[in-house]
């Protein structure tokens, strides 16, 4: 039976007043409702009267939320936990970005009409940044790090199951697709049912399980010992037959991809920890390419598998054509299409389609930088560029101290800077599950523990008199970004 709207809001009101309390006496346990509300809020949002896509925004609420009392708690304290005191430039890039964003928001009043449009662009584009500083707050020691790692592994491996479960015809309505079901049609293959499980639509789900493959790469390979690396393993061969079972592929090219920056950074790494996992990880990536090839060869023709795998074993070999015409292809589209100012925010983002906007945007903004020029025109892509090189050069400088400190903590900071660099990939090449607010909370906190490395190295060698102040830390990154221009 359905649920109605006003029982959702009633039960929406509750729980936001048990987890404010609850956040309010620890805010850490806030990090686990966050991804908890991440991955229930689509099943939840199926048994809704109607599926209201306002659900799907509930982890973006909840990370305002953790925020919002992390900010209030940390008061007393900024300069241990205020970013831009870390890291000025970044804090000075993201203003400026946000400026944009709220003034072609504004656009998009003028020229649509319509506030909720506005809002659901503004979600699209802010929905990291206070996923970035939830991030920032919770990681202070190494475990954090791992403990962050593990607890969405875990979800990820439930997701795979909701996958098999859906394939195996258990018939449950939060199994089922939000909205109407996608089909894919393969010019060879036919129709290939694709499969979603507890998230609302397969591409959400396959995004969700390539991020868990990844972290758990990180997992099996960093501070390995066997039955660690065992039991990560075999989470890792749960996980993959579902991202074949989703129907899309780019998870398998988020993994391959994670698999070949991380090993490339780690060659680089002068550390001896970072040497270690290399090993480890190029012995687990052996393992999985045999799994894959195995999974793809050895399946018999009249398997129902079989479509699936057959699907898959294109996916690196349409992988220029499709980064050159939907990545770099849709610029000269979305340019013709709106010109040089763009529409305003929300346009092409998900739920727009509900606001009257022309239906021939979406192909030119299936790209990522497509879709940037339709929203924020060519001045926000210059802007969004030069965050992205304001980001990079702060990174940059990160990797510098990377190889001089050790521990765990400086591997993983080279898997979590793969991973964001693999995610940028993807999101030139198909923008669409980048408008999901759990993805891009996600993503902010992924960043946000990328920056919260380098300080959390200070707390743990500098002397018992305080360590490094924030001017000093910046300091120190511009020292390591002038020794690497030397170099």
């Amino acid at each position: 039976m359905d649920l109605t709207l006003e029982t959702v809001a009633t039960l929406a009101l509750v729980l936001g007043i048990v987890i404010s309390v609850l956040v309010n006496d620890n805010w850490r346990r806030g990090v686990f409702f966050i991804l908890g509300a991440g991955f229930l809020q689509d099943s939840f949002r199926k048994l809704v009267e109607g599926e209201p896509v306002a659900i799907s925004a509930a982890v973006a609420v909840l990370t305002l939320l953790v925020w919002g009392i992390g900010l209030n708690q940390f008061r007393g304290n900024p300069e241990e936990m205020g970013l831009s005191r870390h890291y000025p430039s970044i804090g000075k890039a993201f203003v400026v970005f946000g400026g944009v964003v709220l003034f072609q928001s504004m656009l998009t009043i003028v020229n649509f009409g319509s506030i909720a449009l506005a809002g659901i662009g503004l979600l699209a584009y802010l929905s990291p940044l206070p996923g970035i500083w939830v991030g920032w707050w919770y990681c202070r020691t190494e475990e954090d790090l791992f403990q962050l790692l593990r607890l969405y592994a875990s979800f990820g491996v439930l997701v795979a199951i909701g996958v098999y479960l859906s394939w195996s015809g258990t018939d449950w309505v939060i199994l089922k697709q939000v909205g109407e079901a996608m089909i894919i049609y393969d010019d060879i293959l036919g129709l290939v049912e694709t499969h979603s499980g507890f998230m609302r639509a397969p591409e959400v789900a396959a995004w969700h399980l390539g991020a868990a493959a990844c972290f758990l790469i990180v997992l099996a390979t960093t501070r390995p010992n066997l039955s660690r690396t065992i039991m990560f393993s075999l989470a890792i061969a749960v996980i993959l037959p579902a991202i074949y079972l989703t129907g899309r592929r780019k998870a398998l090219a988020m993994i391959g991809l994670f698999v070949g920056i991380f090993v490339i950074l780690l060659q680089f790494s002068r550390n001896r920890d970072a040497r270690s996992a290399s090993i480890a990880l190029i012995g687990l990536a052996v393992g999985i390419l045999s799994m894959l090839f195995y999974l793809t060869d050895d399946t018999s023709e009249d398997s129902p598998y079989r479509p699936y795998t057959a699907r898959a074993s294109t996916v690196y070999g349409d992988a220029w054509e499709r980064f050159s015409e939907l990545g770099l292809g849709s610029i000269g589209m979305a340019i013709y299409r709106v010109g040089f100012f763009g529409l305003g925010t929300g346009v092409v983002s998900q739920g727009g389609q509900h606001f009257g906007v022309d239906a021939e945007l979406a192909g030119a903004a299936e790209g990522g930088l497509g879709k940037i020029i339709v929203e924020l025109g060519i001045p926000g892509l210059i802007v969004l560029v030069w965050v992205l090189y304001v980001i990079a050069r702060t990174i940059r400088s990160q990797l510098t101290l990377a190889q001089s400190s050790g521990g765990a903590g400086a591997t993983v900071m080279l898997a979590l800077i793969s991973f964001l660099m693999v995610n940028i990939v993807l999101f030139v090449t198909a923008s669409q599950v980048f408008g999901d607010p759990f993805v891009l909370v996600l993503l902010g906190m992924i960043f946000g523990s990328v920056l919260a490395i380098p300080p959390m190295w200070n707390r743990q060698h500098e002397d018992d008199s305080g360590g490094l102040r924030p001017e000093d830390f910046a300091d120190r990154l511009r020292e390591a970004r002038f020794r690497e221009l030397r170099r």
